[in-house]
């Protein structure tokens, strides 16, 4: 009996000894599983962080064409709605920068998009003073139409009307 009591000890002895292993390497293999899921998700993450920001990097390059299609139409004149189809690219741009400084960057893109918040505010304050100088300049021209107009009208109503009428080509 004390042989079989021996034997049962030994193989009791060894199954509980596979069964810790088990849990162990079951414990070991859920722990790198769980490390290996946080590692994926967090580069899933930013990934996803990635694909954004080039979406939105694209939409900014697509929008410094939309604003420079807009910019022309205003200066040719050629578009009613061209200014304030001008102003909503300009925001849009400024909403797709804020956005992408949003975004967690290393400090070379962060200071390129600065970079290019500054230049877009210089570019929108060059082309307001291109209108501004332009509705002068209308102004201008519109006081120098009447002035001459007042000249003419001045001078045709005056008596030296005889001596003014081929400077004016007159026929009446």
């Amino acid at each position: 009996m004390c042989s079989s009591d021996l034997l049962f000890r030994t193989i009791s002895s060894k199954i509980s000894a596979i069964v810790i292993l088990l849990i162990l390497l079951f414990v070991v293999n859920y722990g790198l599983l769980t490390y290996f899921l946080n590692e994926q998700e967090l580069l899933a993450t930013q990934m996803l962080q990635m694909s954004q920001a080039e979406r939105k990097l694209h939409a900014l390059n697509g929008g410094f064409y939309e604003i420079r299609f807009w910019e022309k139409k205003v200066l040719e004149e050629k578009n009613p709605d061209a200014i304030a189809n001008y102003g909503a690219s300009i925001s849009s741009i400024k909403t797709e920068l804020r956005e992408l400084e949003d975004f967690e960057t290393n400090k070379t893109i962060q200071s390129k998009l600065h970079s290019i918040r500054a230049g877009i505010l210089h570019h929108e304050t060059i082309f307001n003073e291109a209108q501004q100088l332009k509705t002068t300049q209308n102004l201008h021209r519109t006081s120098l139409n009447t002035s001459y107009r007042s000249l003419s009208s001045n001078i045709l109503n005056d008596d030296m009307r005889q001596f003014f009428k081929p400077l004016f080509n007159l026929n009446h």
